[in-house]
């Protein structure tokens, strides 16, 4: 149980980190190509709340729980844990087809985050199991 909730806390640190990333890329947008929706400090805070928001539930329910499991079965690698991340990232289709790609793009940079510190603080492969 200790090891899924430090794949929880990976998950989180990760999904923190990406939303960061997406704030600061809507405030890159918006200081290159001022909206009239938006103020620079509105764009960052849409979205970094928008990545946490649509992304607490497939990072943190539904792939901190699979990479768990992957990982006891001594298959945490590249080609099994980006796809995870990409497919998580679909989810985003059930609220608005044109998110996908950020979607998807955001689960693959979730899951490659929560990759890295996992194989740091857990190891490459489960001992004991």
């Amino acid at each position: 149980m200790r090891q899924l909730i430090q794949v929880i806390a990976c998950a989180a640190v990760s999904l923190l980190t990406v939303a960061l990333a997406m704030a600061f890329l809507f405030l890159f947008l918006e200081q290159i190509s001022p909206s009239e929706l938006f103020t620079s400090s509105a764009a960052f805070r849409v979205g970094f709340q928008a990545t946490l928001l649509f992304g607490v539930l497939p990072a943190i329910l539904f792939g901190a729980p699979a990479y768990w499991w992957i990982w006891r079965q001594g298959q945490a690698r590249w080609l099994t844990i980006l796809p995870l991340g990409a497919v998580l990232g679909l989810l985003v289709f059930l609220l608005d087809s044109a998110l996908i790609s950020w979607g998807v793009g955001c689960g693959v940079l979730v899951a490659g985050l929560t990759h890295i510190l996992a194989r740091r603080w857990l190891g490459a492969k489960p001992s004991g199991c």
